[in-house]
Order: C-alpha cells, then sequence, then structure tokens
C-alpha cells in the first residue's frame, strides 16, 4: 500500500467526537490501527489507473428486463378489500398517524 501519514491523536479524537464515542486506550489503539488499514486502502485505490475504466451504473453487470408500461385494468374492490384486515366498503382502514388539527 502507498505511505499515507499516519493517523493522529488529534485526528482521532476528533472522530471520536464526531461519532459521539467514547474511547479508552486499547480502544483507541485499536481504533487508529484500523483507521489507517482503510485509508491505506483507499489510498492504494486511489492510486489505481482507472481513467480509462468506464463506470458502473450496477454492482452486478446484469441487465434487468423491463417489459412496457400498458395500462392494466386493478383489482375489483371486493378482490382487494378482502385480505385487508379492516375495511369499509369504500377502502382500506388505517390507523391515524397525525393529530387531528395538525
Amino acid at each position: 500500500m502507498p505511505s499515507h501519514t499516519p493517523l493522529t491523536t488529534e485526528q482521532l479524537e476528533h472522530l471520536a467526537s464526531l461519532a459521539r464515542i467514547a474511547l479508552d486506550d486499547a480502544e483507541r489503539e485499536t481504533l487508529q490501527r484500523q483507521l489507517e488499514r482503510i485509508i491505506g486502502a483507499v489510498q492504494t485505490l486511489a492510486a489505481l489507473p482507472l481513467d480509462d475504466v468506464e463506470p458502473l451504473r450496477h454492482a452486478a453487470q446484469i441487465e434487468t428486463p423491463l417489459r412496457e408500461d400498458e395500462p392494466q385494468r386493478g383489482l375489483p374492490r371486493e378482490a382487494a378489500l378482502a385480505a385487508a384486515p379492516a375495511h369499509d366498503e369504500r377502502g382500506f382502514l388505517v390507523p391515524h398517524v397525525l393529530e387531528s388539527g395538525a
């Protein structure tokens, strides 16, 4: 991995403060080593010659077959409401989320 400037104690303390975590000495030492390895790995990736590499649109190179959007009739009201845990003659009944007057 390319050499990098080690993470300073002040930087580590600043990160811990931002994350709102308290670290004892052992945790601080472990976290510092781990973060330095992560920074080194990122620097290794940043050093790769990627100018001619096309960016991916998706992590897996698969083509998702899409169908054309075509209007279709929906379920009849009775069929849709039949599986509902609560409904009336007009539609689904759901618990109130907002206080009245909000």
